[in-house]
């Protein structure tokens, strides 16, 4: 925070329930947490300004963006060649900051190399990404790496590791304190119904599939990344654990605001947690709007038939 009100860095509180935005009226720095109001202590002009609010153990300081609508990622143009062969084609969008994305495609539409393009996994050819502004090209590759979850179908524990061990690997390299890892990581267990005092010990090997797609969510999570990208990741499971890990992964984006970019071949997955859709094939974007506006006004024969098969589309 500056003096005057001057380019003053926002924060927001985030709980289950609640984000708590501050805002400025005259010169007091005002905290409205539904009925509750927590004014700053009037102060001078000249003086700094300083905001403490008592957090429970589950809640977190992320920085806000000054408008809840700018992008978190813009591609602009954006081709990747393999040789001779174009995988995605001049690919212009925008993802905004906090929405559910879901890149819904047949295989070899493009959606997963787009995907791995926001985390620079492979470069375009040719085009422009920008995240929170910025060319993505320009900013540090491990801190890009380390504020971005991801998430595979393969899962990809460490078999040789703990379950602990797994979840305290992002925040061991974000240099956290060892009992906050541990606080978080028994946090998160409880959050995606795993027993901490049963499972944080436990390997890879004696974990269902299930079990160990809720840790691999837990640890691109626990170093609390401004965006998670997530590749099929339920694709593999039985129905049951497929639709309620669907129903876990909706509500962690409503309670802590995420950006999430999806992939999926599924329709019925793609419906149930995009905020919008992007129908994409053979390297080329078909159409982006929210699930009901798209069933209601698809843009061709291909977009109404991918609507019209539901479930699979690669089936």
């Amino acid at each position: 925070l500056q003096k005057n009100n001057a380019e003053v860095s926002t924060y927001s509180v985030l709980t289950p329930t609640f984000i708590i935005e501050p805002f400025f009226i005259s010169n007091t720095l005002t905290v409205i947490l539904t009925a509750v109001i927590v004014p700053q202590k009037q102060q001078t002009q000249t003086d700094l300004f300083a905001l403490k609010v008592r957090l429970a153990p589950e809640c977190y300081l992320l920085p806000l963006t000054e408008k809840k609508d700018l992008a978190m990622f813009e591609l602009k143009k954006t081709t990747k060649q393999y040789g001779q062969t174009t995988v995605l084609h001049e690919t212009t969008l925008t993802v905004n900051d906090g929405e559910f994305f879901v890149l819904v495609g047949a295989s070899g539409s493009g959606k997963t190399t787009l995907l791995k393009l926001l985390n620079r996994l492979i470069e375009p050819t040719s085009g422009t990404i920008l995240r929170n502004g910025n060319p993505l090209h320009d900013l540090n590759l491990r801190s890009l790496r380390l504020d971005t979850g991801y998430v595979l179908q393969q899962i990809a524990l460490f078999p040789n590791l703990t379950v602990g061990e797994n979840i305290a690997l992002v925040p061991s390299m974000k240099h956290i304190d060892k009992n906050e890892i541990r606080r978080r990581s028994h946090l998160w267990l409880e959050k995606t119904g795993l027993d901490p005092h049963e499972f944080m010990h436990r390997y890879p090997h004696e974990l269902s599939g299930g079990q160990q797609q809720r840790v691999g969510i837990i640890r691109s999570l626990i170093g609390r990344p401004k965006v998670l990208l997530m590749d099929e990741p339920f694709s593999a499971l039985d129905p049951l654990t497929r639709k309620q890990l669907q129903g876990l992964i909706k509500k962690i984006h409503q309670e802590f605001n995420l950006t999430v970019v999806f992939v999926t071949h599924d329709m019925v997955e793609a419906s149930y947690l995009g905020t919008r859709l992007c129908i994409m094939d053979k390297g080329q974007i078909i159409q982006i709007d929210t699930a009901e506006k798209i069933r209601r006004h698809p843009k061709n024969e291909f977009v109404r038939r991918l609507f019209e098969m539901g479930g699979d589309i690669d089936e």
